[in-house]
């Protein structure tokens, strides 16, 4: 038994409607679990545990995510002519004590020139919330130092972090279902500025812009981005 000394809830995902909430309490004696009645509702309150665990937790959220996003990704399925496939190749570099950064490329395979059109940096890291990680993309000062470098990452051992990385733009993920999904709080990538949502599943990646028309002062969204991973025997979705 143990006294509910002080409750607090904090809504979730307002601008989607939601009503999630985020309960945090405080017992007077610990508790594995406990139920509240709250207006009416019914709400299962279950122990974050001590700080070290809930630590550690947020690790594994964060290794999942990471483990997530490695590897190769196509578009090619939901393309109506190959020439249109996009590709995604993201590789571990550096790892940090309660971080880890991805460097990932999207490109056109049928492109002659086999550029890039996109290069990035992603700091994984948990967060306070039990059921969110934060995660931040970063354009790179000096993309052309590391082109190419996803299949061989261990040309970021020459660099550190703040040798590379330039604008940031941060997304607070959270659990929904069996992925992970969020968007940026400010606008990335270069011009015209645009907000990113981003949904990632175990084998799936989807990345959904929206670019900020100045003209109107709205947001104007641009073809959805699906990308399956990428069977490393065969090269196929």
């Amino acid at each position: 038994s143990g006294e509910l000394r002080t409750l607090r809830a904090t809504r979730m995902w307002p601008e989607e409607g939601r009503s999630e909430l985020l309960i945090e309490t405080h017992f007077s004696a610990a508790l594995p679990e406990v139920t509240v009645l709250l207006g009416g509702a019914r709400i299962d309150l279950v122990n974050r545990g001590t700080e070290k665990q809930r630590s550690l937790s947020g690790l594994r959220r964060i290794q999942e995510i990471s483990d997530w996003l490695t590897g190769s990704f196509s578009s090619l399925r939901y393309e109506d002519r190959p020439i249109d496939e996009t590709a995604l190749q993201c590789a571990p570099i550096w790892v940090e004590e309660k971080t880890r950064w991805r460097y990932c490329e999207l490109g056109w395979p049928m492109d002659p020139d086999h550029s890039p059109f996109l290069q990035f940096l992603v700091r994984l890291e948990s967060s306070m919330n039990p059921w969110s990680a934060r995660l931040v993309l970063y354009e790179l000062l000096s993309p052309e130092a590391v082109t190419g470098a996803w299949s061989t990452p261990e040309v970021f051992a020459e660099f550190r972090p703040h040798q590379l990385k330039g604008p940031e733009c941060p997304i607070e993920l959270v659990r929904q279902g069996g992925g992970w999904t969020g968007r940026s709080s400010g606008f990335c990538f270069g011009n015209p500025p645009q907000r990113v949502d981003l949904r990632l599943d175990s084998d799936r990646i989807l990345i959904r812009r929206l670019a900020l028309d100045t003209r109107e002062s709205r947001l104007r969204p641009w073809r959805p981005l699906h990308l399956d991973r990428v069977n490393s025997e065969d090269g196929v979705p």
